[in-house]
């Protein structure tokens, strides 16, 4: 495979995960891909899906990647904070798409959110599972029909 090929900033994340599915591409790689999506994401460049994006660099701090500390750790932990304090009682007033919602329910329900919930998170996450049961399940069938 030519890892030298011109791959479209908005492209990267979704390159990287099939490269790393097929096992073909080294890890260096491969955070190569990631950690320039995540800067053109900085730069404005919102061609980058930012829910992907997201849910990329959490799963690269899970695995220990020590790539993805300084800018992408900072970025992730503001971006879990916003996100937490829009759905600060499980629920939210903020004008978005159910697409956004389910994103971002989605993402606080797979975070660690001990720091912004310290004894309470299991109870805040059953409460945002609770209030959002209906988008998340809607969305998993409409997923298992589009399934060849």
């Amino acid at each position: 495979m030519n890892y030298a090929l011109c791959i479209e900033k908005s492209d990267l994340l979704e390159t990287a995960d099939l490269l790393e599915a097929s096992g073909t591409a080294p890890q260096s790689y491969l955070d190569t891909l990631r950690l320039s999506a995540f800067d053109a994401y900085i730069r404005g460049d919102k061609s980058i899906d930012l829910y992907h994006l997201q849910r990329t660099i959490a799963r690269e701090l899970t695995r220990g990647n020590a790539a993805f500390l300084g800018a992408p750790l900072r970025w992730n932990s503001d971006t879990v904070t916003r996100w937490h304090g829009w759905f600060r009682n499980g629920i939210t007033t903020r004008p978005m798409s159910d697409n956004e919602k389910r994103n971002i329910v989605s993402a606080l329900l797979a975070a660690d959110l001990r720091p912004l919930e310290t004894r309470n998170e299991p109870r805040y996450k059953r409460l945002l599972l609770l209030h959002h049961l209906d988008l998340l399940t809607d969305h998993s069938r409409i997923e298992q029909s589009q399934r060849p």
